[in-house]
């Protein structure tokens, strides 16, 4: 309703204080809304919308039905759709004509449960977050708008950036977002000689481990006859827990990879 989770506190504080169950006025309390100074329109907005709830419960379905809603996809054919446009954003056309050449050789012949999770996870091996894709993300004009919209315009949000292999994150100034701006328009760069990013541990790995998960699908897909496709179905959907950045994710990897070296013991059928 208001673009965050948090203002929810601000709501129950305006049905608590309609209820005469906070013992202050309501001027004092919306003007210690505006001292804290954070968001303080959107807090002042959350507290007014609890004191109006407060009279009328009604009102809760009648706001919510005015919210517009992100449909997601539904179908497969929908997914494969959504998942190509992002990878057209994420790096170019000929990416996405890969993903779906894969993802429909995979529809043709394999069970729909089978092929619904290897069009899932191959986009998600396949757009992972280097550093074009995070300075494209953090300069997009969809992470303005949420950011506006939880908080006001006019806010300018630095970014907090970490080193390869360090925990910490260091806070950036707003000018970080040149640079960010134009690292996001390298992206074309991504994974050639000029990539400088490349020949990083982190960067490695997440090619390797595309690269695997495309050829399992290639080969499953190429004689599904000839593999244990309840086991090829643990395969596919073992990189949805491959999570996080940095060190957690490369953790994450190395056991998905130890579980993936298990189950390809049983995955070919002569193997039985």
């Amino acid at each position: 309703m208001l673009g965050d989770a948090i203002f929810t506190n601000q709501i129950l504080l305006g049905m608590a204080w309609q209820a005469g169950q906070i013992p202050l006025k309501r001027e004092s309390i919306e003007q210690a809304i505006r001292l804290n100074g954070t968001a303080a329109e959107k807090n002042l907005e959350a507290f007014r919308i609890g004191c109006h709830l407060m009279n009328d419960l009604s009102l809760a379905k009648r706001i919510i039905a005015t919210i517009p809603t992100t449909r997601k996809p539904t179908t497969l054919a929908e997914l494969v759709e959504d998942r190509s446009a992002r990878l057209v954003d994420y790096w170019s056309q000929d990416y996405a004509t890969q993903y779906r050449t894969l993802v429909k050789q995979a529809t043709k012949v394999l069970p729909e449960e089978l092929a619904g999770t290897i069009a899932t996870q191959l986009y998600r091996v396949m757009a992972y977050k280097d550093e074009y894709e995070v300075a494209r993300l953090l300069t997009g004009k969809s992470f303005k708008q949420s950011i506006e919209m939880q908080f006001g315009q006019g806010l300018r949000l630095p970014p907090a950036l970490g080193a390869h292999g360090a925990i910490r994150k260091r806070a950036f100034g707003y000018w970080m977002r040149i640079p960010m701006m134009i690292l996001a328009r390298l992206q074309l760069l991504r994974e050639t000689f000029l990539d400088p990013f490349a020949l990083q541990q982190e960067r490695q790995k997440e090619h390797a481990w595309r690269d695997r998960y495309i050829t399992f699908v290639k080969d499953i897909s190429s004689a599904p006859e000839s593999y244990d496709l309840s086991v090829a179905e643990k395969i596919a959907k073992l990189p949805a827990d491959v999570r996080g950045f940095g060190h957690v994710k490369m953790q994450a990897m190395d056991a998905a990879i130890q579980r993936w070296d298990e189950l390809s013991l049983s995955l070919r059928k002569e193997h039985k």
